[in-house]
């Protein structure tokens, strides 16, 4: 889960959040996508957010 989270990260980072839930959904398991979609948001959402003024 940990390459997930990281590729969501820089995803939602260098594009939008609506695009790493759109990647994370694509790799995820048939059945538990929406799941690993939260779980990733959920786990990167402070750091989104601090990126932006990082950059």
């Amino acid at each position: 889960m940990a390459s997930q989270y990281l590729a969501a990260w820089m995803i939602a980072c260098m594009a939008s959040q609506a695009d790493a839930d759109e990647a994370i959904h694509y790799v995820a398991p048939v059945g538990e996508k929406q799941v690993h979609v939260d779980l990733a948001r959920n786990a990167i959402a402070a750091y989104a957010d601090r990126a932006e003024y990082a950059a």
